[in-house]
């Protein structure tokens, strides 16, 4: 099921906190965790919705979660700290 733009940067504004940086083409997004970036993606500013497929490679290739954990995310049931916490898990 796509995603809209706008509901993806209020996740990762909103929920993961992510730091911002506009480009001329793309909003760069960068969630840090204790002074490390510990996952980065962009955006697009020329679509307004995001394809599924598209969406699976931002979750597994950027945020380093599946396709499950990105909807728990963009639907709220997961909170920044359980991504956090998945993310540590992963490093362990």
């Amino acid at each position: 099921m796509p995603a809209k733009v706008t509901d993806v940067h209020a996740m990762l504004t909103g929920k993961l906190q992510a730091e911002v940086t506009e480009g001329s083409n793309h909003t760069k997004y960068k969630i840090v965790h204790d002074g490390r970036v510990i996952a980065s993606t962009l955006l697009s500013r020329s679509y307004r919705e995001i394809s599924e497929d598209l969406l699976g490679q931002i979750a597994r290739k950027q945020l380093m979660v599946n396709r499950s954990q990105m909807r728990l995310l963009l639907d709220c049931p997961w909170k920044r700290e359980d991504y956090i916490a998945h993310r540590l898990q992963q490093n362990a």
